[in-house]
């Protein structure tokens, strides 16, 4: 059942690339700076406190041709603390994934998969 979850969250990234240029290569894209902007809306879109979001590690990467975001970010949980430093990856408008919305191990391949 892990392999098939990390199979289907690979085709997830695969799907939202292929998705994000009509399947050419995006060198003449976005600016990473653009790039690293739109992530950062995506991986607020999924926080409790959007606004408390704080972000470091920042990169952009190449994963099947295309521009994929990874990073850490940390926000405030339901309790008004910091959560930590959580890592995520993000892929075109739709596509994000963070540490703790994975099994442990899960998150790790798809880590090692795009972002290292």
């Amino acid at each position: 059942m892990r392999q098939a979850r990390f199979i289907n969250m690979s085709m997830v990234f695969a799907l939202a690339l292929s998705a994000c240029s009509g399947g050419e290569s995006d060198d003449s894209g976005p600016s990473e700076g653009a790039l690293l902007v739109a992530a950062h809306d995506l991986v607020r879109a999924g926080l409790k406190d959007p606004d408390s979001a704080q972000f470091r590690n920042d990169r952009i990467v190449k994963f099947q041709g295309k521009s994929v975001a990874c990073g850490e970010v940390n926000a405030n949980n339901s309790f008004g603390g910091k959560a930590g430093y959580k890592r995520y990856v993000a892929a075109g408008e739709t596509a994000v994934v963070t540490e703790e919305a994975m099994e442990p191990a899960e998150f790790e391949k798809v880590w090692a998969e795009i972002c290292q």
